[in-house]
């Protein structure tokens, strides 16, 4: 049973939200789901998250820049279907900084400790790009508490990156120097100055293969100093993750979605490593030409490209 008195103690906005229904030109593509964002206090952070939708629970675990205004569209996609969560990582946003070191394990009981707040036995989990290392993590540790997993082009493996192994290896020593605190701070200082903004901007473009158009100088400007603490330990995991090869795979249903033409993960490696972790993946391709798409999608965009893979979803009753 959800204990709606804990999702309500610390609200900073309460929306009735409304169920998906067929927009005022009559087609087959639902309105909008209204989202409520809401403060949850657990053991080690206080969350920032949002909810949004009816039917089961789904927990949308973050990538690496996790503001809740990037992620609204997304949110109300999956809430046509589901009771949607996403959370702003620790550190990030308006969620309280972890009391120690960011780890993907510490986001893993910290997803644990979310649903028992919220009363839940059991959810689905749903990662994008990074967050797909989070939701893998968070698979291990909550293993029959999961139902569903959907995966959308998932960093999972540091091989299925499309860097060479020099590349690779000077962004894991790059990594590795800044978790140095006063390393961290320097650079903290570089990328709030107006000339290093822009040229670290366009360096961490053409080495990481990043979008030319997506203004990632403006999002350095914005970046808090525990903001960067957590990039700093998450882009370390990043670039020396690898799975080893199970002796069972998950039981689990895993739906399965990326562009074949990724320009930052290779397609056939990244379904390799899922496909060795699920017992059962539900495949959809793509014809994207970038990871991050340049701007944010609308709910409308989502609706026309991304339906597909939804459709894959059947929709169980609700377990609480």
């Amino acid at each position: 049973m959800i204990d709606s008195s804990q999702e309500q103690e610390n609200p900073i906005q309460q929306v009735k939200e409304k169920q998906p229904s067929f927009n005022e030109t009559g087609d087959r593509t639902p309105a909008a789901p209204t989202p409520s964002t809401h403060f949850i206090k657990l053991p080690k952070t206080t969350l920032h998250y949002v909810k949004c939708g009816e039917g089961p629970p789904l927990v949308m675990v973050p990538a690496t820049i996790s503001l809740i205004e990037n992620w609204l569209a997304l949110v109300q996609f999956m809430g046509t279907r589901f009771t949607t969560y996403f959370f702003e990582l620790p550190g990030h946003g308006k969620s309280s900084p972890l009391p120690q070191a960011y780890s993907g394990e510490l986001v893993a009981e910290s997803v644990e400790n979310f649903i028992d707040a919220l009363g839940y036995d059991t959810i689905s989990l749903m990662g994008f790009s990074f967050g797909g290392i989070l939701a893998m993590k968070t698979l291990f540790r909550l293993q029959d508490r999961i139902e569903k997993v959907i995966l959308f082009g998932p960093a999972v493996s540091n091989r299925a990156m499309h860097f060479s192994k020099t590349r690779l290896f000077l962004l894991q020593t790059l990594t590795r120097i800044v978790r140095d605190k006063r390393i961290r701070q320097g650079f903290l200082r570089l990328i709030h100055d107006q000339f290093f903004n822009k040229l670290i901007a366009a360096t961490i473009k053409k080495y990481g293969n990043i979008e030319k158009q997506i203004a990632l100088d403006e999002v350095l400007l914005e970046i808090s100093a525990t903001t960067l603490e957590v990039l700093t330990y998450q882009m370390h995991e990043i670039m020396y993750l690898e799975y080893p090869e199970p002796e069972h795979r998950f039981n689990q249903p895993c739906y399965f979605g990326m562009s074949v033409i990724d320009p930052l993960l290779d397609f056939d490696i990244t379904l390799d490593v899922v496909q060795k972790q699920f017992e059962h993946v539900h495949l959809e391709r793509f014809n994207f030409p970038y990871h991050q798409p340049p701007k944010a999608f609308t709910f409308e965009e989502l609706m026309r490209d991304f339906s597909p893979l939804l459709d894959l979803i059947p929709i169980e009753p609700t377990k609480v």
